[in-house]
């Protein structure tokens, strides 16, 4: 393990040694530093709220587990502009505060009512989730018109804490235990979570997304670090080969943009789904996917 660790470590340094000579050689090129630029005074606030439906999973839990009803919605600053490349394409940059919330749905055939702090014993499990969390949010669209166009929008790297609270859970021990593991306290965890948002007229816009968030029973910060440091040289690849294929064919980085960041948040999404710091090995998450639909107002 410790070998391994080390090699890790190595790639991670070489890797970003060679991303910031990579982003000294491209300086010119605000694909990159667009993202990268902190300028409050060309932001604008914006907010969103959502309604959608949300399951939860995880490995060693047996039967199934009630959707959630959820509602919540987001507070954040955002930038826009058109990019340099074609005006006709419009990029944008939005840090947020999020949060919402997961109601769920009555469980199937209750044997033993709840007592106390132990929850009821049904054919099914359920849980409400609360979760409060910070997001980036960029991406790339087409303008409509004046005030109108439609955004294809990357969030990879949704950091968030959820209260979990079971409702039922089956007669089966392992299966009990597995969901009550995250009883207690506030869990970290992290999310990936594509929109698409199209700006209808001014400030109103439609959003439908889509979001994978990750629970962990506990957070072993090194090897989350390590982690998340080779899933960060993912992302950063292709973002460096959206940029290059935005170059030759300007009309189609909103597309390729939406495409390989989430694709890549996707995949590592994939492989921690049953080991919540891959590679190494460690605890399954809580796997939740969420769907929903929402209005947003940019100020």
């Amino acid at each position: 393990m410790r070998s391994t660790v080390l090699i890790v470590v190595g790639v991670v340094v070489a890797s970003i040694s060679a991303l910031a000579m990579s982003s000294r050689t491209h300086k010119d090129d605000s694909t990159s530093s667009f993202m990268m630029e902190v300028d409050f005074n060309e932001r604008t606030p914006v907010v969103s709220l959502f309604y959608g439906s949300a399951t939860p999973s995880r490995e060693g839990i047996s039967g199934t587990i009630e959707q959630d009803m959820t509602f919540g919605g987001t507070l954040g600053m955002s930038r826009e502009k058109a990019w340099f490349r074609d005006p006709s394409i419009i990029q944008r940059y939005s840090s947020n505060v999020y949060l919402w919330y997961g109601k769920a749905a009555d469980a199937q055939n209750i044997s033993i009512q709840a007592e106390g702090d132990n929850p009821a014993i049904a054919a099914t499990s359920s849980t409400n989730l609360f979760r409060i969390g910070l997001a980036d949010e960029s991406g790339f669209g087409y303008k409509l018109g004046e005030s109108s166009n439609v955004m294809f929008l990357a969030s990879s790297a949704v950091l968030s804490w959820t209260s979990v609270t079971p409702q039922t859970v089956t007669a089966d021990s392992t299966s009990a235990q597995a969901l009550r593991d995250f009883e207690g306290a506030l869990r970290f965890g992290e999310a990936m979570r594509p929109t698409i948002e199209w700006r209808v007229a001014g400030p109103l816009s439609l959003r439908v997304g889509y979001e994978w968030s990750q629970i962990y029973p506990r957070h072993m910060f090194w090897y989350w670090v390590l982690s998340e440091g080779i899933e960060g040289i993912a992302d950063a690849g292709a973002t460096w080969f959206a940029r290059e294929i935005g170059k030759s064919s300007p009309a189609a980085m909103p597309i390729v943009y939406f495409i390989l960041k989430n694709g890549v948040a996707a995949g590592f999404k994939a492989l921690r789904m049953n080991q919540m710091n891959w590679p190494f090995t460690t605890a399954a998450p809580m796997n939740v996917h969420m769907w929903n639909v929402g209005i947003g107002l940019n100020f």
